[in-house]
């Protein structure tokens, strides 16, 4: 469990970012100096399941690079090339399966969104993922959605966001109606909280049913 104090920092920093068009294009974005013919073999593994990668990460749980890690991809989908995030646990030279974000994502601001915003921080050896969608055909005025994981916990959290008053001609008389998972964890919650905060489409937020404090900010670049 990480420290609720500890200083969140965007992933790429101790992690590794790569920008993938085709797999290992000409151009390739690397955050780290992770040996490339480590890289290789576990983007080949994980391309089976995606039409196509968008972002690639690995996040070091130790501070070897011959020990576990996590290997968190976002893409298309090959049914249907919707979009896709998934985690693998990788260790001993194996990646095993561990979160999928069809089995949370679920509701029509996840499922009806072309590209969600998907944001990764890190604390420490631990890491957690953020992702915002909203319905392509009614983003200004339908529900908003978040979704955290927690690297550490395999925790899961969401937050469904809908504006009320949108017929007052004043944006600042706008409030929130805030549905967040059940039994959600103190962690999930919190983080999920700051990211609403810090998202601008909330144009007025003393509106939502729970303070942001200065300390509010957005933690890290999509």
């Amino acid at each position: 469990m990480r420290n609720p104090n500890a200083k969140a920092t965007p992933i790429h920093v101790v992690g590794v970012w790569i920008a993938i068009l085709p797999l290992l294009a000409p151009g390739i974005v690397l955050g780290t100096d992770m040996p490339i013919s480590s890289l290789v073999p576990m983007v080949q593994e994980v391309r089976r399941d995606f039409a196509s990668i968008h972002q690639f990460r690995v996040v070091q749980l130790t501070s070897s690079y011959d020990g576990p890690s996590d290997v968190i991809v976002s893409g298309k989908r090959f049914k249907d090339h919707g979009w896709h995030v998934e985690v693998f646990r990788k260790d001993r030279g194996h990646l095993i399966p561990k979160w999928d974000s069809e089995q949370s994502a679920t509701g029509v601001e996840f499922t009806e969104v072309q590209t969600p915003k998907i944001r990764m921080w890190n604390y420490g050896h631990d890491y957690g993922v953020l992702i915002e969608g909203c319905a392509s055909h009614n983003c200004s005025d339908g529900p908003r959605g978040y979704l955290w994981f927690s690297g550490d916990t395999g925790l899961v959290g969401t937050a469904r966001v809908t504006a009320q008053g949108l017929d007052k001609p004043v944006a600042d008389r706008q409030t929130y109606q805030v549905e967040f998972s059940p039994s959600i964890d103190e962690e999930s919650k919190n983080a999920l909280q700051e990211a609403i905060c810090s998202d601008r489409a909330i144009v007025n937020k003393l509106g939502l049913p729970f303070t942001c404090t200065a300390h509010w900010r957005q933690r890290g670049s999509p």
